[in-house]
């Protein structure tokens, strides 16, 4: 699939979705959005060696992927603020969500990552996002289950 067009790829996943039911089909590829979608189970290898093998929900419970929440700044505030504003909003999510920890550095945007059981936080942290949303200059959050690329990464 490396080196496909868009079109071809989604052609090809169509293909696939038809065939598996009546075959076993053993695809290899680095899209894990496509692994993900046509997959029943998916083998993860890492010089030549299986590190994780199972359906895509059993890996993305077992190697502990979670949730990511995504923020991102006003175009008000430099880029030099852009970590100082990030360790505050950090330190809100963690005041409700012990465990959460900024994946990757601060830009405009940047993401926490929530591990997974945390979701009962979630209303608490959206709240106190939503009060402080102008005071940290906060243009947008969103929140969304860890990929398989999550999994593939870990």
């Amino acid at each position: 699939m490396v080196g496909m067009d868009t079109l071809s790829r989604k052609q090809l996943v169509e293909i696939i979705r038809a065939a598996k039911s009546e075959h076993t089909i053993l695809l290899a590829t680095h899209y894990m959005d496509v692994a993900d979608d046509v997959s029943d189970r998916i083998i993860i290898l890492s010089n030549g060696k299986i590190v994780c093998n199972g359906s895509s929900n059993f890996l993305k419970a077992n190697v502990e992927t979670g949730f990511l929440l995504t923020v991102e700044f006003t175009r008000a505030i430099g880029m030099e603020s852009y970590q100082q504003f990030a360790d505050v909003v950090l330190s809100i999510v963690t005041k409700h969500c012990k465990n959460a920890s900024i994946d990757g550095s601060a830009n405009r945007q940047f993401t926490i990552f929530l591990p997974r059981g945390t979701q009962r936080s979630f209303p608490l942290i959206f709240n106190e996002l939503e009060t402080q949303k102008d005071a940290l200059q906060i243009d947008s959050y969103d929140i969304r289950a860890n990929t398989l690329e999550q999994v593939f990464i870990k």
